[in-house]
């Protein structure tokens, strides 16, 4: 590579850099100029970007900030951006990332009081999210404890073997007069006090009000202390690595600050929990007390939403009418993946699901992939379902009518279509290959103007013997999962499907494998599983793919396998079994849907919603 294409490429992963992880500093300024010089010497060594990020200590000992001891959502989504970066730069950079995650909790157990039980745990978790993206080859949790200097020390040993052997002396000595003297180091220490006081609060509220302050006058200056050493023991150990923090710095400083959240706002996972607002579809990193607080000043509800068996996240649920504050109080709220799944469970069977606001339960299918209503008044009949799901928009239109009563259903001897059969559906998404009466041509007609956002199924009954779950894609996390080298062969790949004509179908349709989700700045997969005769012999519909376009693979079948294997990932795929009176809404732009095979009597009821910006018929 020439020295001009070397340039070129170091300023677009510096600017990578300040789109999705970092602080923006002024291009000037020496904070920025040297993580040029950083990016562009590794660019040039033909090495991996090497950063170094000491944070993710634990979950903070005050219950008024976080949810519990255990990692949840705001961990989930400062790992996400990190994942997210790493991803970017693969797909240019051939080196790739090496990013290490430095756990801090032994540079300072000593003052945060937090037992190590509970860090082991946090730290447990962390891993398993990396793991959940697939990154464990570019991104790396450490601490003390796995280095030579540390590995043989108990866990509340650490801390002074690191002040003994990396401790500044001469820094330790003179600290109490700097604190009185020099203008930085008393704010540092003032606000580093203010904070120690509010996390430690429950701890120290039966002192005095003098052992309170000299309590968090100790812990202020024994967290200085600490700091000088762990950087000294970080210059030695990774001298060369991009140094990151989760502090705001100044525009001259060699540490570079990371946003996990929104821009202009310094807050750690670790010592705040995430509220989603449905009513913005926006999250918000914030105190578990304040968000207590803006419940009772509110005209909302404050909901905990479980995963994994634990308070994962908060929902801030608008009220949409008079008495539904009550009634929202009553629904349980839970995950089935981290960050898709999302089941609502009321125990009043006789609540209508009129009582979420529709812009709410706009956001939450956006954000979540899909919803579950589970225990809420059923529907007696299509008119009613099809009176309440009309306040979401216009319906798609078949031959049939909007509504498709989707059951197990003979014409003589056989079926008349793989969907009103009792045998397993490939994964795909609705719409995906529309009947020719439609007229739809794609040449003229993009994806958005005939693809239905959503779609709704309700379950009006189940008595299936066997079988029968809904299996579903998360398609926002399966390009995560992927490297970025993997991620950009597939954005560069079409494909084409067809399939004969049942009431879908009879005309071939192509799609790129990977893109943007309509409306958001999610990319997504978008795959039409292959079923044919060799895989699936006997099935009542086939369909088929072949591959249109694409700078990497020729073999549809090793394709098709590698496909099959990234959709079916733990992380990204799961099963629902739909209970009678279940009301479903689907994000088709987000999920691809299956179906296994089943016995017995099953009955759902099928509405999709035409596209806003809808294509006219050619």
């Amino acid at each position: 590579m020439n020295t001009c294409a070397l340039e070129t490429l170091s300023d677009t992963l510096f600017g990578i850099l300040y789109e999705t992880l970092l602080l923006n500093r002024k291009p000037s300024t020496y904070g920025a100029t040297l993580l040029k010089q950083q990016v562009s010497k590794s660019v040039t060594d033909n090495e991996p970007l090497r950063f170094l990020l000491p944070a993710f200590p634990c979950k903070s000992i005050s219950p008024e900030k976080c949810l519990s001891h255990r990692l949840d959502m705001a961990e989930w989504i400062a790992v996400k951006k990190i994942v997210s970066t790493i991803r970017t730069i693969e797909a240019l950079y051939e080196p790739g990332v090496e990013f290490i995650i430095f756990s801090d909790f032994h540079t300072f157990s000593k003052y945060i009081s937090v037992e190590p039980t509970r860090y082991y745990d946090y730290r447990k978790d962390l891993e398993a999210i990396v793991r959940e993206f697939n990154c464990e080859g570019a991104l790396h949790v450490k601490s003390l404890s796995d280095y030579e200097d540390f590995a043989t020390y108990a866990d509340d040993e650490q801390i002074e073997v690191l002040r003994t052997r990396y401790g500044d002396g001469a820094y330790e000595n003179t600290l109490a007069s700097m604190i009185a003297t020099d203008s930085d180091t008393h704010k540092k220490y003032t606000a580093l006090k203010k904070f120690m006081r509010d996390d430690q609060k429950l701890l120290i509220e039966g002192l005095s009000k003098t052992q309170r302050n000299n309590r968090v006058a100790e812990i202020a200056r024994g967290m200085m202390i600490q700091g000088v050493a762990l950087d000294r023991f970080l210059c030695k150990v990774f001298p060369l690595h991009i140094r990151l923090s989760i502090h705001h710095h100044p525009d001259d400083s060699a540490k570079h600050t990371v946003q996990f959240f929104d821009r202009g706002t310094f807050k750690t996972p670790w010592h705040n929990c995430m509220t989603f607002v449905a009513s913005t579809g926006k999250y918000r990193a914030e105190k578990l007390r304040l968000a207590a607080l803006r419940e009772a000043d509110s005209h909302s509800v404050i909901a905990p939403v479980y995963f994994d068996n634990r308070q994962w996240l908060l929902l801030d649920l608008p009220v949409s009418r008079p008495n539904a504050k009550e009634a929202l109080k009553h629904i349980t709220f839970s995950l089935r993946k981290s960050n898709c799944g999302l089941l609502i469970e009321s125990a009043d069977q006789g609540l209508d699901v009129s009582v979420f606001d529709n812009t709410a339960i706009s956001h939450l299918l956006n954000e979540f992939g899909i919803l579950i209503f589970r225990g809420f008044r059923p529907f007696a009949d299509i008119d009613s379902l099809e009176s309440w799901y009309s306040q979401r928009g216009d319906f798609l239109k078949w031959s049939f009518g909007a509504t498709h009563i989707v059951k197990a259903e003979r014409e003589g001897d056989s079926y008349s279509s793989s969907v009103t059969s009792e045998e397993a559906l490939p994964f795909h998404w609705d719409m995906v290959s529309p009947p020719p009466y439609m007229g739809i041509d794609q040449s003229t007609h993009p994806y958005h103007t005939y693809t239905p956002k959503e779609f709704l199924l309700y379950c009006k009954s189940n008595e299936t013997l066997e079988g029968g779950l809904s299996t579903l894609i998360d398609c926002t996390m399966a390009p995560l999962t992927l490297h970025g080298k993997t991620r950009k062969a597939l954005r560069e790949t079409t494909l084409s499907y067809r399939t004969r004509f049942s009431y879908f179908g009879g005309v071939e349709r192509t799609y790129p494998l990977l893109m943007e989700a309509p409306g958001t700045k999610k990319e997504v997969l978008r795959w039409w599983q292959i079923w044919d005769e060799e895989n699936h012999p006997g099935s009542v519909q086939f369909n088929y793919s072949r591959i249109s376009q694409s700078s990497t693979y020729e073999d549809m079948t090793a394709l098709e396998l590698d496909l099959t294997e990234i959709a079916t990932q733990s992380a990204n795929h799961f099963t629902v079994e739909f209970k009678t009176g279940d009301i479903t809404l689907i994000n088709n732009h987000t999920m691809l849907h299956g179906r296994t095979a089943f016995k017995g009597h099953r009955e759902l009821w099928r509405i999709q919603l035409q596209p806003e910006h809808r294509a006219k018929p050619q």
